[in-house]
């Protein structure tokens, strides 16, 4: 049980070590816009357009990222780090 504790602790503060880059939160930022886009957007759609599939899909994307063992954390974390080492490597191949 003490060896799990260390690991989560130790990735904890792996992730806070890698968001100290302005650039790394604000992809991490990004990419949490963009995720929740179709429950925003949904909510938008109906407020101007009274479209009521539009807060059909709003509500049902809410369902699934609130639901359990839908990881969306973990998801925008992989995301973003997943850009992150993307963005790193072009960087380099232009170097």
């Amino acid at each position: 049980m003490k060896k799990i504790k260390e690991k989560i602790i130790s990735f904890f503060k792996w992730i806070k070590d890698e968001c100290k880059d302005y650039r790394t939160f604000l992809i991490f930022l990004c990419v949490m816009f963009i995720v929740h886009t179709p429950i925003w957007g949904g909510i938008v759609l109906y407020r101007i357009f009274k479209l009521k599939w539009g807060l059909a899909m709003a509500t049902t994307m809410s369902l699934f990222w609130i639901g359990p063992f839908t990881p969306f954390f973990p998801i925008c974390i992989g995301l973003t780090f997943a850009i992150k080492r993307i963005m790193r490597k072009k960087t380099e191949n232009k170097q």
